[in-house]
């Protein structure tokens, strides 16, 4: 369940993972499609911004990756974006169905967890 253990509601953000009919996956944790709360389905691979209540999505809204702001003051963030950029390029590379814009949502996806602290 996507609460944050004391049964409020939170917001997560990130690439989806995984969708289906009953729900879907984002930042590695599934949420469920609530059918009191009419949600835009996203696509695997589209950018989200997800506000979840036990579990249950009350609110999506698909995130434009161009839109996302970089850390400030952070000096090495053109240099790891070069690389996660060229890395997810290769990683493609050999995937028949993958297109141009999807070597921006794997970097970023990559760039998320290698600054995810946790």
């Amino acid at each position: 369940m996507a609460t944050n253990g004391n049964g409020k509601s939170e917001t997560l953000a990130g690439m989806v993972e995984v969708v289906n009919r009953a729900g879907l996956k984002v930042a590695g944790r599934w949420l469920h499609f609530s059918p009191s709360h009419a949600v835009p389905r996203p696509e695997r691979g589209q950018q989200v911004r997800v506000e979840v209540d036990g579990g249950q999505i009350r609110a999506l809204a698909l995130v434009d990756p161009t839109e996302a702001e970089p850390p400030a003051g952070d000096p090495e963030q053109p240099a790891r974006r070069l690389a996660l950029l060229a890395a997810a390029a290769t990683f493609l590379a050999g995937r028949e169905a993958a297109k141009s814009g999807d070597v921006v949502t794997v970097a970023r996806s990559w760039e998320r967890w290698v600054l995810d602290a946790e």
